[in-house]
């Protein structure tokens, strides 16, 4: 089976990259487990000690990820262990003195301070969520272009064996656009890639927009300066994603908002004006709703441009009426599905009939695509195909139409791809050969 331009729609390439290198968490269930990682990545005296992938869900009773964990095990070292949804993190009491975080149960108030877990005493855990959680980016070292490029590299080849070859970011960075146009000319970066420059709040937005225009300047054919990309809302693995009602298995959180909807407006005009997509991370189905209106009311003025929605993993009929005079795509993962649904019914109560809206913008008529998101789910055309059907098996309505189409670039006008699959079971899949350009850039070994 040949399918032209394999399209992984949500992505985040550099972290993927990154995380290759880093601790793997994701099977940490105890304490034992922890330090036995911990002795299968080399770890010097300096370098902060990072690591990706842990899951509350997963751990045995008893056992909680914490600073004084970290501390026991890696006494006075920066310790940066990233919770599987990206949204959170567990820091070590050295990073929470970095961020200048107290503990101390009646801490100096700052703005971050509603995303600092407390333990019974008030004293902070090291679990920071959202804009706590994405402070430690601002102190974190500094990959060298060299690390850089070597990551991108990774990452790529990666996708390659999953056998993408177009793909889009939605986390590029100005060294990561410089260390990827280094990677063109030196004919080392065989992938087409959509490039989405991240801002993390209304302050931001002067830097994101400057970097949008000299990437615009000097794009290729590899390689497209799309738009800036920001987080409205968390994820619903932390409790975090906006909903209308309160989370079920809670009695008063609906989440948590990042952007007020001032400068939400502020971000369209600029950006819009200047001809570059918007994409916001929308998880919950009243972040979806709020973007939407904000969208609505900055076109009403005359001022229109791309809409892209991130995720929509909760979306309502209401909503969708709403949505249908906009320019918009949304992008969907199912692989999320797959993850979330030992607790998807318990947390989201009786918005569970709305989760998972293929088959609802299918039959309104509107664009979607499908992705990974990876790091945070590995890229994966089988666990999408995997997880379409089996959520329809768990209630949820069913894709009625070929999933293919939602994963392959359609514009014609860019540099093709080709991935050879061979099919080995119901929606599954192996990758024998890619090719990029009509260049051979992966052949899996087991198939030659």
């Amino acid at each position: 089976m040949i399918v032209k331009n394999l399209y992984d729609s949500h992505i985040h390439l550099l972290m993927t990259g990154e995380i290759l290198t880093q601790m793997d968490l994701s099977k940490i269930k105890n304490k034992s487990d922890l330090i036995s990682a911990c002795k299968k990545i080399p770890i010097n005296g300096k370098d902060w000690i990072q690591g990706f992938g842990w899951d509350e869900n997963h751990f045995e009773p008893g056992f909680t990820l914490s600073r004084k964990v970290l501390d026991q095990i890696f006494p006075d070292r920066e310790v940066f262990f990233i919770r599987a949804d990206g949204h959170s993190s567990c820091v070590s009491s050295k990073v929470l003195a970095l961020l200048d975080i107290e503990i101390s149960a009646s801490p100096s108030q700052g703005p971050i301070n509603k995303f600092i877990e407390r333990d019974g005493e008030g004293l902070p855990t090291g679990i920071l969520r959202e804009s706590a959680h994405m402070k430690v980016y601002e102190i974190l070292p500094p990959p060298e272009k060299s690390q850089i490029k070597s990551s991108l590299g990774l990452a790529i080849n990666l996708f390659h064996q999953q056998g993408f070859t177009h793909l889009r970011d939605m986390t590029t960075c100005w060294p990561q656009w410089e260390a990827s146009l280094e990677m063109f000319t030196a004919h080392e970066f065989n992938a087409f890639v959509e490039h989405n420059f991240s801002c993390e709040d209304i302050e931001d937005l002067d830097r994101a927009l400057k970097e949008l225009r000299e990437a615009r300047a000097t794009e290729n054919k590899f390689m497209k300066a799309r738009g800036v990309k920001f987080f409205y809302d968390g994820s619903l693995g932390s409790r975090t994603a906006v909903l209308s009602q309160v989370y079920a298995d809670e009695t008063s959180n609906r989440g948590q908002r990042l952007w007020s909807q001032e400068a939400v407006h502020e971000v369209f005009q600029r950006a819009w004006v200047e001809n570059f997509e918007v994409s916001v991370h929308v998880i919950g189905d009243q972040a979806v709703h709020e973007i939407v209106e904000c969208a609505r009311n900055v076109s009403a003025k005359g001022i229109v441009g791309k809409l892209n929605l991130e995720h929509v993993q909760v979306l309502k009929p209401e909503t969708l009426k709403l949505m249908k005079p906009l320019h918009l795509t949304c992008h969907l993962q199912p692989c999320h599905w797959l993850s979330d649904q030992v607790w998807l019914k318990s947390r989201l109560g009786s918005l569970y009939e709305y989760a998972f809206p293929w088959e609802a913008l299918r039959k309104a008529g509107f664009n979607f695509q499908f992705g990974s998101d990876s790091p945070i789910e590995k890229p994966s055309l089988s666990r999408n195909l995997k997880a379409l059907r089996e959520s329809a098996k768990a209630g949820l309505r069913r894709l009625n139409e070929d999933p293919f189409q939602r994963h392959t670039f359609a514009f014609k006008q860019v540099p093709q791809g080709e991935t050879h699959l061979i099919p080995e079971g119901e929606d599954l899949f192996q990758v024998a050969k890619v090719f990029f350009e009509d260049k051979l850039v992966y052949e899996n070994p087991s198939k030659i």
